[in-house]
């Protein structure tokens, strides 16, 4: 995916109403463009305890996956690390059902391949 051009990590989650991204992943590709509160360029807020979160959002211009366009996307940006993986990392941003809704997903588990087109496109 891509917000905003510039290129995101992402995963889909059907049971959460809003989409996520990490306030570290926007002060890195947005140092300029946006102040986060309390997050410096780096993505560090030592106020922060480990593991807190906290919840704000920011509209974007647009958000993309496979040349399909998501306009004026609401993003909650979180300062999480629930959603790590076992492997430390968690996702950049977390795609939920307000923007899914603009989108016709189809998951081919045989294939290991997601194949998506625009809802408004059937």
């Amino acid at each position: 995916m891509t917000l905003e051009g510039k290129p995101v990590t992402a995963t889909l989650d059907s049971g959460a109403p809003v989409s996520t991204l990490d306030t570290a992943t926007a002060a890195r590709l947005f140092p300029s463009d946006r102040k986060i509160p309390g997050v410096d360029a780096t993505g560090h807020d030592a106020s922060l305890p480990e593991g807190a979160n906290w919840t704000y959002s920011q509209r974007f211009k647009h958000l993309s996956i496979a040349g399909i366009d998501i306009q004026n996307p609401v993003l909650a940006l979180i300062h999480d690390r629930i959603n790590e993986s076992s492997d430390g990392h968690a996702p950049q941003l977390v795609l939920g059902l307000r923007e899914m809704s603009a989108l016709h997903l189809f998951i081919a588990y045989s294939e290991d391949q997601l194949y998506v087109t625009a809802a408004h496109a059937h």
